[in-house]
């Protein structure tokens, strides 16, 4: 009798990276949950894992989970498992002691590792060097590796090394059954009481950090109300506001413009971009970028960084500027304001690319990967 093939999917970052309402717990979750819609016509048996200090089946609740005390028993468990290839998700906090892949106690089946970005190796910190260690310490000993852009891509070749034989790019998708424009006029006016959002305003969503650019955002919204008034709100979504930029908010007498509305729950976020007039993300650096492709499912008219992946990835849709200018930014926020026919073409567009991006199909492609690997 043939022995079924097994595979085994590391969902560790919905502990690390999803309660942080960070992209990459986001993209394990939704990956996990196709991968579970799809599961009985799968040629080979999918196995989940994780850490024991947490249990995932209130997202997962049919899903083979497994719990694992200590990372350093990884091999032995996975050996016993019978598993055929392993599909490691976070290098910033990963599921795998490093020493292993080194050791070679990995060698008795195929090993694959996503990397959603390379910024570790691009922004020097404490962390990152940490970071840094841990995917560059293991990454020649990995069979395979998907990256989220082409852009991610370049960027593992460049900074690691890698041969472009042991990548594959599988983009990102996003859930058209919640990020959409067609909500009724009333949810959008409630979830505007809700945060207590009275006049139309300008969004930017995204964890609250220096890359994401929160302050070249506030900086050419200073600027736009200098010259005209009355002007729109500015809210963000995302994180808690920081020393930095609350210090910023309260020397330009911005209290009462400005909101940071934190972490907000996942059914309220696409009635907030419904809500927005213009969505701005003048990001400094991203390995794919779904909030910008969210608010255009929205149908609301993009501004963005012109740096990283985001013009992959939003292609002519999408105002871009220079995230170093933020004259750039409060010219092309104006511009948008100003020229509705320009709007509206956007937002068309917009409409139209967006439907090129589902996680259907980012799980298609990762099992055609895996299929390639085990057959």
């Amino acid at each position: 009798m043939k022995r079924t093939l097994r595979v085994g999917f590391d969902l560790n970052p919905l502990k690390t990276q999803l309660k942080k309402k960070r992209g990459i717990g986001f993209a394990t979750l939704r990956i996990a949950e196709e991968l579970m819609t799809i599961s009985t016509s799968l040629p080979f048996e999918l196995i989940f894992y994780a850490q024991e200090d947490e249990t995932f089946n209130y997202y997962l609740p049919d899903a083979n989970i497994r719990y694992i005390k200590d990372c350093t028993h990884l091999p032995e468990i996975l050996k016993c498992d019978n598993i055929n290839l392993f599909h490691f998700n976070d290098y910033f906090f990963p599921l795998y002691n490093p020493e292993d892949f080194i050791n070679e106690k990995f060698s008795f089946l195929s090993t694959l590792i996503t990397v959603y970005d390379m910024f570790p190796l691009q922004y020097k910190t404490n962390n990152n060097q940490l970071f840094t260690r841990n995917l560059l310490s293991i990454i020649n000993h990995i069979d395979n590796i998907t990256t989220i852009s082409q852009d991610s891509e370049i960027q593992l070749i460049n900074f690691a090394g890698i041969s472009t034989n042991k990548i594959t790019t599988i983009l990102c998708g996003i859930d058209h059954t919640i990020f959409h424009s067609n909500y009724f006029p009333e949810e959008i006016k409630e979830i505007k009481k809700i945060y207590g959002l009275e006049n139309d305003f300008i969004l930017q969503v995204g964890a609250i950090d220096k890359r994401k650019n929160q302050i070249f955002t506030l900086e050419a919204y200073k600027i736009l109300l200098d010259n005209f008034t009355p002007f729109l709100d500015l809210v963000f979504v995302g994180g808690t506001v920081t020393t930095e930029l609350q210090h910023y908010i309260d020397e330009n007498k911005l209290t009462k413009r400005v909101k940071f509305l934190g972490l907000v729950p996942d059914k309220h976020l696409p009635l907030i971009y419904n809500a927005a007039k213009i969505f701005a993300y003048p990001s400094l650096n991203e390995g794919f970028g779904n909030p910008p492709l969210e608010a255009m499912a929205c149908g609301i008219p993009v501004i963005s960084s012109d740096r990283g992946s985001l013009p992959e990835v939003l292609g002519d849709c999408a105002e871009y500027i220079n995230p170093l200018n933020k004259n750039e930014l409060a010219k092309a926020i104006l511009y948008l304001l100003t020229r509705s026919e320009k709007n509206i073409t956007m937002v068309n567009n917009g409409l139209e690319h967006v439907k090129k991006y589902s996680w259907e199909k980012t799980v298609n492609n990762l099992v055609k990967l895996y299929t390639n690997i085990l057959f």
